[in-house]
């Protein structure tokens, strides 16, 4: 059971981490490749500096990666324009137009 969480959370902590950085398919497909070697490093590292257990600090530095990620974009839409000026961006969205144009089946001029 703990090898199977283990697995999980090796390949979901870097997927997540790189959705939260782009959009495209791409740029997740290769953010989480980076984020897996850099953390799987990093973790290997501590791990051998501090005698720990090396899957355990893995998914630690993943999940640290994950967490710090997730609080800056909190921290950025914090602050963003949109939140700060909501009318000015309300006014942007907003769609008009005229069905005066539009003829209607059975309706007389």
């Amino acid at each position: 059971m703990m090898g199977a969480m283990l697995i999980s959370s090796l390949v979901i902590f870097p997927a997540l981490t790189a959705m939260r950085l782009f959009k495209s398919f791409r740029g997740v497909i290769l953010c989480a490749a980076v984020t897996s070697v850099v953390c799987f490093c990093v973790g290997l590292t501590i791990s051998f500096g501090f005698s720990t257990p090396v899957g355990a600090t893995v998914v630690t530095a993943d999940l640290t990666v994950f967490l710090n990620r997730k609080l800056i974009r909190r921290g950025e839409a914090a602050v963003s324009p949109r939140r700060l000026f909501p009318a000015k961006n309300l006014r942007k969205n907003t769609v008009s137009f005229s069905v005066s144009h539009i003829d209607f089946p059975g309706r007389r001029a």
